[in-house]
Parts: C-alpha cells; structure tokens; sequence
C-alpha cells in the first residue's frame, strides 16, 4: 500500500508599510481604535510624529499592518471612506 504524504508548502505573506497622513479629518486616537477594536486589525505602529491643535490632529503615522489580505482591506475601505490619505511605501 502506497503511503500519501502532502507536500506543505509555506506560504509567506506580506504585509503592507502605509504612510497615513493627518489632515484634521480624523483624530490619532480614533484612528488606532479604529483599526485595533472595530477591525481588529493586526498592526505594528512604527512612527507616529503626530500635533494636536484643539480637537484636531495633523501630520503623518506609519504603521505596518499585519493581517490576512481581506482584513486589511477593510483598512483601506475605511481610509477611502473617511478621506484618509495613505500611501503604501512597500511590503514586508
């Protein structure tokens, strides 16, 4: 009796590096919340160089997403949605 073995492969994902930029639209705070708890999205916050005028909140984050593909998709449904300029600078 020939015996099956399966062959299985590794398959390694990459994540996406985005560039956010802040332009008052949207607060830092509900940003992070935004990803973390309503999408429970995957992330590593790599710089964040953030000012506060009043309410509003001005200037760029870079975060690395980690999650599956369509996950992090809902990301990028959300920054369309609220205007939110993001630009992915590579993949890791």
């Amino acid at each position: 009796m020939k015996s099956l073995t399966t062959n299985l492969e590794t398959v390694k994902q990459n994540f996406p590096l985005v560039e956010i930029t802040l332009e008052g639209n949207i607060t830092f705070k509900d940003l992070i919340n935004t990803i973390d708890y309503q999408y429970n999205i995957p992330y590593k916050l790599i710089k964040a160089d953030v000012e506060y005028s009043g309410k509003n909140n001005y200037g760029n984050i870079l975060i690395h997403l980690q999650g599956e593909t369509e996950i992090n998709e809902t990301a990028f449904q959300f920054f369309r949605k609220h205007k939110i300029k993001n630009i992915i600078k590579g993949y890791e």
